[in-house]
């Protein structure tokens, strides 16, 4: 029974994670792509049929991996209430706990897992946002202040260097990768370390 319980609780916990990255990919790049075609205008007529497939294929990753991610979640906070629920029942009967023999075993590996479950999210998403953050200041640069204007010639007018898009874009999308993975690492790392924190005060 402990091995199956904890088989389960691998089980339940590599596949929210799996879904949450193929949620968080989407969401990025689904983000970001809608902003540069319909909000800033950076994508030409020429490239937006290859802009709407790309754009489409990240939102088919949002469609699958959140409610998956959804659904695992639900159990696992389903179960971790049933078990809350179980251990304070328990406490009226201390001679109840240990009738088995083993009935710490499969907690432990339970908890065990969900701590690595939320420490490797955490992880992620503080990557995501460094990652992100580390292209942030080259992009602005190269998206804002190499555009300067130049003379073509003597006595001419100057004439401005276009707007590099693809800087532009890279910074949108760096800026929304900033902002998911800061969420990302918020939530999950402010829930490892009450855990952990509650553990130690057990």
């Amino acid at each position: 029974m402990k091995n199956r319980t904890t088989v389960r609780a691998v089980y339940l916990y590599l596949v929210t994670a799996v879904a949450i990255i193929m949620a968080l990919t989407g969401v990025i790049g689904s983000v970001s792509d809608a902003l540069n075609m319909y909000v800033f205008r950076l994508i030409g007529a020429d490239s937006m049929p290859s802009e709407l497939a790309s754009l489409l294929g990240l939102l088919s990753s949002v469609v699958v991996g959140a409610p998956v991610w959804v659904y695992h979640l639900h159990i696992i906070e389903r179960d971790r209430r049933a078990f809350v629920q179980q251990q304070t029942g328990q406490q009226t009967g201390p001679a109840a706990c240990d009738t088995n023999g083993s009935g710490g075993s499969a907690p432990s590996s339970r908890d065990f897992v969900r701590s690595l479950y939320l420490y490797l999210v955490a992880c992620i998403g503080l990557f995501i946002l460094m990652f992100n953050s580390v292209n942030l200041a080259p992009n602005a640069y190269r998206a804002f202040f190499m555009n300067s204007p130049v003379v073509a010639a003597p006595g001419k007018p100057e004439v401005p260097v276009p707007l590099d898009t693809y800087a532009m874009q890279s910074l949108v999308r760096g800026a929304i990768g900033c902002l998911v993975g800061l969420g990302v690492w918020l939530y999950h790392w402010r829930i490892a370390e009450r855990e952990f924190a509650d553990s130690r005060g057990a």
